[in-house]
C-alpha cells in the first residue's frame, strides 16, 4: 500500500506529479512526410509550464520526497526538450531554442556505457510499482525519448555530436533487459520494448509507444537496418497484443500479470489515443487507427469515464 510520502505528492505543488500531470496533446502540426522529421508526434509544450526546480542550466529536478528526493528524470528532461522545440517552431523565439539545446547537452553529458557501447541515462531508483530490485535500470521511453530530441537536434543545428550521441542510445535497444538493455519477449516471442525492466514483461503501453517514435525517428535520420526491423517488430508485436490492453470500456496501463489489470488513468489513456493517432499516420495500419478510435469514444463517455476513475481509485489504494 501506500506510503505516507507517496499519497502526499498528489497534495504538493512542487511534487514530480506537477511535471507529469501537465497537459499533453496530439500534435496537429506534425509533417508525417516520409522520411522528414520536425516537430514531435505529441505536443509536450506545456511542460514549459513547470516551474518547481531547475538547474543552473535550466534543467527541469522532480521532486518525489520520502527516501528518494530530487532527482533528474531522463525522461521528464527529454519531454521538456521536445516542447521548448515546439515552441521554438512556432515562435522562432531563440529562448526555446537555447532551453532545448540545454536538455539535450544534458543528455549528452549524462550517458553511462553499458555493454560497451550502449549509451543509457540510469535511473539510480527503484520503482517499487514493479518490483525491482535494482537501483540501477534503464528504461525504453527515456531512450525512446532522448532519441527523438537529439535527433531533431542533429537537424536543427547539424551538430554531429548530437546524432551520435543517438547512435550510442539506440545501442540499448540491441540488448535484453537481462543484459542491461530495454528489450523483452513474451512468452510467444513477442518483442517489447520496455519502460521498465522486468523479468517478465510488463509492457507499459506508452513507454512501449514511444519508444516505437524513438526508433523509427532514427531509422529516418540515419536508414539503420537494425532500426528498421527493430520498429517493424514492435509493430509486429502491437498487432499481436494490443487487443490486450483494451477492456473494452478503457484502456490497460500495462500487461504486468504480478498485479490486477492496471486500468489507464484518464490522463494515460487519453496520451493512448494521442500515440495511437500518430502512429496510424506512421504505418497505415488499420488495427492501430481502430483502438485509437475506440479509446477515443470511450475517453468521450461519461459513464466510461467515471467507472475508470473509480476503478483506477480502487487500484491506486490496494495495489500501487
Amino acid at each position: 500500500m501506500n506510503s505516507i510520502f507517496e499519497i502526499s505528492r498528489y497534495f504538493r505543488k512542487d511534487s514530480s506529479l506537477s511535471f507529469w500531470h501537465l497537459p499533453v496533446t496530439s500534435n496537429s502540426e506534425v509533417n508525417f512526410t516520409k522520411g522528414k522529421l520536425d516537430r514531435y508526434y505529441i505536443d509536450f509544450s506545456r511542460k514549459l509550464d513547470y516551474e518547481a526546480y531547475f538547474d543552473d542550466k535550466g534543467v527541469p529536478i522532480l521532486n518525489y520526497y520520502g527516501n528518494i528526493g530530487k532527482k533528474y528524470n531522463p525522461t521528464a528532461i527529454a519531454q521538456y526538450g521536445l516542447g521548448a522545440l515546439q515552441l521554438y517552431m512556432q515562435t522562432n523565439n531563440i529562448k526555446y531554442k537555447n532551453i532545448l539545446i540545454n536538455q539535450a547537452d544534458w543528455l549528452i553529458e549524462n550517458f553511462k556505457i553499458r555493454n560497451s557501447d550502449a549509451g543509457v541515462w540510469e535511473y539510480d531508483y527503484a520503482s517499487e510499482t514493479y518490483n525491482l530490485d535494482s537501483k540501477l535500470w534503464v528504461s525504453a521511453i527515456a531512450q525512446g525519448l532522448g532519441i527523438s530530441l537529439l535527433v531533431r537536434v542533429y537537424v536543427l543545428t547539424g551538430d554531429s555530436k548530437y546524432l551520435d550521441g543517438a547512435s550510442k542510445a539506440f545501442k540499448a535497444f540491441r540488448y535484453h533487459v537481462n543484459e542491461g538493455g530495454v528489450i523483452n519477449y513474451d512468452a510467444s516471442g513477442n518483442l517489447f520494448l520496455e519502460e521498465v525492466p522486468t523479468k517478465k514483461v510488463s509492457g507499459i503501453l506508452d513507454g512501449f509507444l514511444f519508444a516505437i517514435f524513438g526508433v523509427y525517428d532514427y531509422y529516418v535520420i540515419t536508414g539503420d537496418a537494425d532500426a528498421h526491423e527493430l520498429f517493424e517488430s514492435s509493430v509486429n508485436t502491437l498487432s499481436n497484443r494490443l487487443h490486450d490492453y483494451d477492456m473494452r470500456f478503457w484502456s490497460r496501463a500495462d500487461l504486468y500479470i504480478d498485479k490486477p489489470k492496471m486500468i489507464a488513468s484518464t490522463f494515460y489513456h487519453k496520451l493512448h489515443v494521442s500515440q495511437l493517432k500518430a502512429l496510424y499516420e506512421i504505418t497505415g495500419k488499420e488495427f492501430i487507427k481502430s483502438y485509437s478510435e475506440k479509446w477515443d469514444k470511450c475517453y468521450n463517455n461519461i459513464f466510461y469515464r467515471y467507472l475508470a476513475i473509480g476503478y483506477k481509485a480502487y487500484f491506486k489504494i490496494f495495489y500501487y
